[in-house]
């Protein structure tokens, strides 16, 4: 499913549920505001499939990638202690940069070729739908636990100084359910705590267009598939200016991590070659404020 049509049935599902809210008198929220991240990511892969020869061949690694963006995401609580939340954003790379390094040896020695790029170009498309129980609330305190699935697709370019000057790209595809729990602290009438975190299983694929090698297959030079885990924490201050507006920021972190995986090498002379892909790992932090709309 495209971007742009996650946005257009979440808009339509927003308009369905505007009038069900309101005929049933529940509770719905949309909420919308600009992301910002900073995120390093790597990964790297042994010299064959018994992840020997060198234990680590080839290393990969993006640095200070920062993207903005923005989010769109409801929620409905359709009944006092259920509700549905479901999230769409889309991020733009603006600035970072990579290296790319090959070693003879073992535990990174002996390194015969080291590259660096530019790295101020790509996307980021995410989408989180999740079902949440309230199991807690009180006067100052409020507790719920939920479970629900995540997508995201993160595009990374290598270029020289202009973007135009091409070397290869890397799109990488992390899926998979999630369970969370999310609360807040009442400070004050109006305004008070939020806190979130989510723990998930993912799978994940990746492909890439290597141009720096007449010798690989274009457009999918290799592929790397793996399964991980990502733990994601949230923590933010909303203040409530009326019983339909309210104005949220905050700051998250996020680590996810992979175990061993295979990489598919794929030649221009149609044959194949197979080795074990060690690890990928990404961790960010980032910022964002929310305008949360109450129907």
């Amino acid at each position: 499913m495209g971007f742009k049509k996650a946005i257009l049935i979440l808009l339509i599902f927003c308009h369905h549920l505007i009038i069900t809210a309101q005929i049933k008198k529940n509770t719905f929220q949309i909420n919308i505001g600009p992301v910002l991240i900073h995120e390093n990511f790597k990964w790297s892969i042994a010299g064959n499939e018994n992840g020997t020869d060198p234990n680590i061949l080839s290393e990969l690694k993006f640095k200070n990638i920062r993207k903005t963006g923005g989010q769109l995401g409801v929620l409905w609580q359709f009944s006092p202690h259920l509700s549905i939340n479901a999230q769409v954003s889309q991020l733009h790379t603006f600035d970072g940069n990579a290296t790319d390094i090959d070693y003879a040896g073992d535990d990174r020695t002996n390194p015969i070729v080291q590259l660096n790029f530019v790295s101020k170009k790509g996307k980021e498309n995410d989408f989180k739908t999740s079902l949440h129980y309230l199991f807690m609330r009180h006067e100052k305190l409020r507790l719920a636990a939920g479970a629900g699935y995540y997508f995201s697709k993160s595009g990374y370019f290598l270029h020289g100084v202009e973007k135009s000057d091409n070397k290869g790209n890397y799109v990488v595809r992390w899926r998979g359910p999630v369970v969370a729990f999310d609360g807040g602290i009442f400070l004050y009438k109006k305004g008070g705590l939020q806190m979130a975190l989510d723990y998930r299983y993912l799978f994940y694929h990746a492909d890439a267009d290597w141009a720096l090698r007449n010798d690989f297959a274009h457009p999918v030079s290799f592929t790397h598939n793996a399964n991980g885990v990502g733990i994601n924490v949230y923590t933010g201050l909303y203040y409530s200016f009326s019983s339909f507006f309210q104005l949220q920021l905050g700051g998250f972190l996020g680590y996810w991590h992979t175990g061993h995986g295979i990489d598919v090498l794929y030649m221009a002379n149609g044959d194949l070659q197979k080795t074990k892909m060690n690890e990928s790992l990404k961790n960010q932090w980032g910022i964002r404020m929310q305008g949360v709309f109450n129907f």
